[in-house]
């Protein structure tokens, strides 16, 4: 009787001992020892995967990272030369903005007969290219396009 209350309190009998065979025939030392053996080889295996999958993450996130950045640089460049394209085409608007209001002035000149229709001076502008920061007439013309003068204020007149 006391032999179930001792082994309760962790005391062992006088004649058992600690290798004694469990069922399987082996002891319970061997028995831990096989289990912590296994425990060991399932986290090795464990960590190994773990690793290879961290590793195939990282592989996959560099590539992915590379296409990005080669992507955000295009990006880039083509906004940049969107912007340089825009200044362009701004600069343009007000160069035939200048072009357009000397223009007008010299058809209301024109209109008033304060210049001849033929203005020696204006030839000469346009052939060499007009003043610095103005636009040139198109290829091929040494003035600019005829005007139909007397529509155009019928139609403001409107």
């Amino acid at each position: 009787c006391g032999d179930k209350e001792d082994r309760k309190r962790g005391m062992t009998s006088p004649n058992a001992t600690p290798s004694t065979p469990l069922s399987g025939g082996r002891s319970p030392e061997e028995t831990i020892h096989t289990l912590q053996l296994q425990l060991a080889d399932a986290q090795a295996k464990g960590q190994r995967e773990l690793q290879a999958v961290q590793r195939d993450f990282r592989e996959r996130n560099t590539k992915a990272f590379a296409a990005f950045t080669e992507k955000n640089n295009e990006l880039i460049r083509a906004n940049q030369r969107l912007r340089e394209d825009n200044k362009t085409l701004q600069q343009r608007t007000v160069s035939l903005l200048a072009d357009n209001r000397r223009l007008k002035t010299i058809i209301r000149l024109r209109q008033e007969g304060a210049i001849p229709s033929t203005d020696p001076s204006s030839e000469r502008d346009a052939e060499d290219g007009g003043k610095e920061g103005e636009c040139s007439f198109p290829e091929g013309r040494s003035s600019p396009p005829p005007l139909n003068v007397g529509e155009r204020g019928r139609e403001r007149k409107r």
